[in-house]
């Protein structure tokens, strides 16, 4: 789960990571209870998709919108990420990695 002051890695997709930011707000959606329809009325403009990704979040059954904070571009290394998930939680090993 994405906390407050947690450290953000920005990735391009299919692509590497390339920039650094801070978590300042994260909010979490069970769409079973909270429309889609209501998310893009109140955070579509900051989420800037236009109507195929909202159509293709129809079936979504959850969201998480994290508002980031003080975002740097970093040299780019790679990342192993193959899924679709949007975002990923780092495990402790993870979180060695050398900048």
């Amino acid at each position: 789960m994405v906390r407050n002051g947690d450290i953000i890695l920005v990735k391009e997709v299919g692509g590497p990571v390339c920039g650094l930011a801070v978590a300042s707000r994260a909010l979490f959606f069970d769409l079973k209870y909270e429309p889609i329809t209501r998310i893009r009325e109140e955070y579509g403009s900051a989420i800037g998709g236009d109507d195929e990704f909202w159509e293709q979040k129809r079936h979504a059954s959850y969201a998480t919108l994290i508002d980031l904070a003080e975002p740097v571009a970093i040299a780019d290394f790679p990342c192993g990420k193959r899924d679709r998930r949007g975002w990923v939680a780092l495990t402790p090993l993870q979180l060695t990695l050398a900048f």
